[in-house]
């Protein structure tokens, strides 16, 4: 687990120690896969694997010296740090999953692929990020304040809660208090529309692209709304989901509570917000329509005619608008993956970031857990290349 949530020196050390106990696994199963190559009478790669043994013997004495760590790595940043320890970590599973597989098959031994991911490991942990006391103290001070942004969070509730505990401006709490608290029974309907949906599927992709299903995805529900979080371990709120009634009548009180909620969306955080009202006017309609913000995007729902009203230039309100609708059918990332895999023979991550919107570091996550479950393989060599596995 590489989330900035765990300590930068514990991390590193469990990092190393399950690098270590791979690599003696590997080392056995070299052994074995020699024995394989004998039967086969495949001397060539015999030959090889025995290189690859002594290699692995010695990467393997490297690790296990934490005295020889001042004489590899490098200086970076916190955030590099956590990025190298996690391609450290990968680069440890691919070679065990590698060569337990290659045992199990009864087709000759593929050396050079082995030898590349020994390549890739030796890479990875000679790139990792020297910790130094300056990480530390960073790593402390932000978990500082993402304890303090977690005490501050509130379980979803009335909206009028939600305005008096979120917005400090006075004007903002005048509006809230004259709003027409009588909800309409249709109010209810949409939002058990909006929690079946939430409990059937999740959001799979964030704003910026990052690859999200692995993350914690909650939803709480109130009488007159529905909040849903995607937490990444469990200080960091990545995304948020807010629906709610909130019957404003005229644009400046709207203007007012949207931006104010606007501002209150963390650093590094992001929320998709929808407000119901059974009709909003036009004026309201056209400035929604054309809403833009760098941490919010702004939906507007209205009851009687069942329309979702958005800025339909936002490519991220265009991607998120499906969780403050109605439609309760959602193709799936597997899905789409699914149908791509049988019409592509050859695939690169640059391909798949491409086909469905998502960054490079969401890509090559998502692509290697679908290598770790047999769905897709490997077949690069220089660069990552993918293919349909043959057990899929």
């Amino acid at each position: 687990m590489t989330d900035h949530e765990t300590d930068p020196k514990t991390l590193q050390q469990n990092n190393r120690k399950k690098a270590i106990n791979n690599l003696r696994d590997v080392h056995a199963a070299i052994e074995r896969l020699m024995n394989k190559t004998y039967r086969q009478q495949d001397v060539t790669a015999s030959s090889a694997l025995r290189q690859m043994r002594t290699r692995v013997t010695a990467l393997l004495s490297e690790m296990e010296n934490t005295g020889l760590d001042t004489f590899s790595g490098r200086e970076g940043t916190l955030d590099e740090f956590y990025n190298a320890e996690e391609h450290f970590t990968k680069s440890s599973t691919r070679l065990i999953k590698a060569v337990e597989d290659a045992e199990v098959t009864d087709e000759k031994v593929d050396v050079f692929s082995l030898e590349d991911l020994v390549d890739a490991l030796e890479r990875g942990f000679n790139n990792r990020i020297i910790l130094t006391q300056e990480h530390l103290k960073e790593y402390e001070k932000l978990r500082t304040e993402s304890r303090k942004e977690e005490i501050t969070e509130e379980p979803f509730k009335a909206v009028q809660d939600t305005v008096s505990e979120t917005v400090a401006d006075a004007e903002v709490e005048e509006i809230s208090e004259d709003i027409d608290s009588s909800m309409p029974p249709e109010l209810y309907n949409y939002i058990n529309i909006l929690e079946q949906k939430y409990s059937t599927y999740r959001p799979e992709i964030s704003n910026s692209g990052d690859y999200i299903a692995n993350k914690s995805w909650k939803v709480d529900t109130a009488e007159d709304g529905i909040r849903a979080v995607v937490k990444d371990g469990m200080f960091k709120t990545l995304l948020v989901f807010e629906t709610y009634w909130m019957p404003l009548d005229n644009v400046q009180d709207t203007v007012k509570f949207v931006q104010s909620q606007a501002n209150a969306v963390g650093k590094n955080q992001y929320k998709s917000l929808c407000l119901i009202n059974s009709v909003w006017n036009n004026e309201v309609q056209n400035w929604a329509g054309s809403f833009v913000h760098q941490r919010m995007v702004l939906f507007l729902y209205e009851l009687e005619s069942g329309t979702l009203i958005f800025n339909g230039t936002s490519k991220t309100a265009d991607n998120f608008k499906f969780w403050h609708s109605t439609d309760n059918q959602k193709m799936t990332l597997a899905d789409e993956m699914a149908g791509f895999i049988e019409d592509t023979e050859y695939f690169t991550v640059t391909d798949v970031m491409s086909r469905f919107g998502l960054n490079s570091r969401g890509a090559e996550m998502y692509l290697d857990e679908l290598v770790k479950k047999g769905k897709l393989v490997d077949v690069g060599l220089e660069k990552p290349k993918y293919t349909k596995s043959k057990l899929s």
